[in-house]
């Protein structure tokens, strides 16, 4: 039941994957990562962008990280938790993400940016892609994972929504499991 329920929701979160990978299965692992220093009141919005965005360039996403603030280096930290995943890409939602290095992060993985939409392939030359709108103003999306605050943001958004708004449902589910 949870196997189609997470099928369901990556088919309507991108629906059309720009790549042409065959299966769930054999899709490349992909982390997000967000950090608060830069992102400052952006963070829930874009850690809800990264699954949607790396499913839309053909990535099966794990995890994003949002690493605490005290620590020093917060993009070798991402490294660090992508590397033990055996992620194939690091999504983060722009250059500022990886302090404009894109270079350290495409050693070992590929880099995808959500603004500008692009692609840096493991040792290659970037790729714009094709942009995609974020899924938070869908009535329809039923996100699988939510953190407080983007269950917060999403519940925000579609409180005036009809009973039938699976968003709010899933935003309102999410919230009432963290206040135990």
């Amino acid at each position: 039941m949870v196997i189609v329920l997470v099928a369901v929701f990556f088919e309507r979160c991108c629906p059309e994957p720009i790549s042409d990978l065959p299966g769930r299965a054999e899709r490349p692992k992909a982390v997000g990562l967000v950090r608060a220093d830069v992102s400052g009141l952006d963070v829930a919005r874009l850690a809800s962008e990264i699954p949607c965005y790396a499913a839309h360039l053909g990535y099966r996403w794990i995890y994003t990280v949002r690493p605490p603030e005290r620590i020093p280096d917060p993009v070798g930290y991402a490294l660090g938790i992508a590397d033990g995943l055996r992620a194939a890409a690091l999504v983060v939602p722009d250059e500022a993400h990886v302090d404009h290095n894109p270079a350290r992060i495409c050693t070992a993985f590929d880099l995808a940016t959500l603004r500008p939409p692009t692609l840096r392939p493991r040792g290659g030359p970037p790729k714009n892609v094709a942009p995609r709108t974020s899924p938070m103003h869908d009535c329809t999306w039923e996100p699988e994972q939510l953190s407080w605050d983007a269950a917060r943001l999403l519940w925000t958004i579609h409180r005036e929504c009809l009973p039938g708004c699976r968003a709010q449902l899933a935003a309102s589910a999410a919230l009432s499991a963290t206040e135990d």
